[in-house]
């Protein structure tokens, strides 16, 4: 049996923190877990997520989607000031229901 992930109530999430770098919320999801699963590609097992753009990056592995985690800039092309924000996300930061681990 695997183990079950809900960082923040979030289904699949297992790390939820506020990057240093760009102070964005960045999430680690469980892909199956989270319904994330859907690209096909069954060597994606991890996703990278910005919570507060909505873009995300899929890895075959836990180490790989926790050290991007931590350089959103590398990935998030609004983090990293190459693509416009979509007017139809909403940053997940204003949720108060969340705890975010620092």
């Amino acid at each position: 049996m695997s183990r079950s992930y809900e960082e923040g109530g979030r289904a699949g999430c297992f790390q939820l923190r506020r990057a240093r770098q760009t102070g964005t919320l960045v999430g680690v999801y469980h892909s199956e877990q989270a319904g994330l699963d859907e690209t096909g590609d069954p060597t994606t097992k991890w996703f990278t997520v910005c919570e507060d753009h909505g873009r995300l990056v899929g890895h075959p592995s836990l180490h790989l989607a926790r050290w991007h985690a931590s350089d959103p800039m590398g990935w998030c092309g609004v983090c990293a000031g190459t693509e416009e924000p979509d007017e139809d996300v909403t940053p997940r930061e204003h949720d108060d229901t969340v705890e975010v681990s620092p």
